[in-house]
């Protein structure tokens, strides 16, 4: 029961996850949508099951939830890193670093 109450939870952050990606653009509109959609997806579970099964629902919800939330971590791990990537390169600038700090690729002895 507390492990189905602590997946719920997880899957309540992720609704308050998503506003911090607005106006990000089209990646960053996905993550927002994979973090919703993945808090959606595990209430309908709930009720699935606990209609299907009510209290004697065993661990069926235990493992949807567990399944359905490491999916979403998954894959937004995976568009995290992209758009993150993309905001590190815009902020470098053409041949600078993400300090501001000018690179010179043909420094020679002093």
């Amino acid at each position: 029961m507390l492990e189905e109450l602590g997946y719920l939870l997880m899957s309540l952050s992720f609704v308050f996850l998503a506003p911090v990606f607005a106006h990000e653009g089209r990646l960053a509109t996905a993550v927002q949508w994979i973090f919703v959609a993945g808090f959606a997806v595990t209430m309908v579970f709930l009720v699935a099951i606990s209609v299907a099964h009510g209290l004697d629902r065993m661990d069926r919800f235990e493992i949807a939830a567990i399944s359905i939330d490491w999916m979403v971590l998954a894959i937004n791990g995976v568009l995290l890193s992209l758009l993150f990537r993309k905001q590190l390169k815009a902020s470098r600038g053409p041949q600078g670093d993400a300090y501001g700090v000018r690179v010179s690729r043909a420094e020679g002895p002093s």
